[in-house]
């Protein structure tokens, strides 16, 4: 997802070679899911929840600890 942010019309982005840079249109990913791409150190046995910003690690069902370090329940 993206978010989009206009400081005035396209058409006025152009309008001025002084003012073309205030006008910039900014293009930023307003998240990134690290679950999804890979880049989260939950245990093997814990599922990665994405969230704003950042992500956590919850143990599987059937597996207890903290998300990053998970056992099997005895």
């Amino acid at each position: 997802m993206f978010v989009l942010g206009v400081g005035r019309l396209w058409g006025s982005v152009l309008d001025s070679d002084r003012c073309w840079l205030r006008n910039l249109v900014a293009i930023l990913p307003s998240d990134v899911d690290e679950c999804v791409s890979g880049i989260d150190d939950c245990d093997g046995n814990a599922d990665c929840i994405n969230t704003e910003s950042s992500f956590t690690c919850q143990c599987s069902s059937g597996y207890e600890g903290d998300g990053w370090n998970c056992a099997g329940k005895a």
